[in-house]
């Protein structure tokens, strides 16, 4: 999602959608970040937004970007959650298997 926004929609903004999180995680979230990759916020994109120069039918597709990374971050927090409890649900019947003689 992010490369092809990044590629696409965005190449005309000062905007860059780039993943963020500690490698290793099996899922890594999309943040806001500018061009130079030297900020990172939704400040950025509320900036942008609050530009007078910006058309809308760019604003819109910003935004539908936004819910879009929005929907993509919920998932990614769900993937990281589900594995990291089920790897706690190993260890706990690894722990009761364990008592067994």
């Amino acid at each position: 999602m992010a490369s092809q926004a990044n590629g696409g929609l965005l190449k005309s903004t000062d905007l860059w959608l780039t993943p963020w999180g500690k490698s290793g995680i099996p899922a890594r979230t999309l943040q806001w970040r500018d061009n130079k990759q030297r900020s990172m916020g939704l400040w950025l994109l509320e900036t942008f937004l609050s530009r007078d120069d910006i058309s809308e039918a760019m604003r819109q597709s910003v935004i539908d970007l936004e819910v879009q990374r929005c929907v993509f971050n919920a998932k990614a927090a769900t993937i990281n959650w589900s594995i990291k409890r089920i790897g706690k649900a190993l260890a706990d019947i690894e722990h009761a298997v364990s008592f067994q003689r």
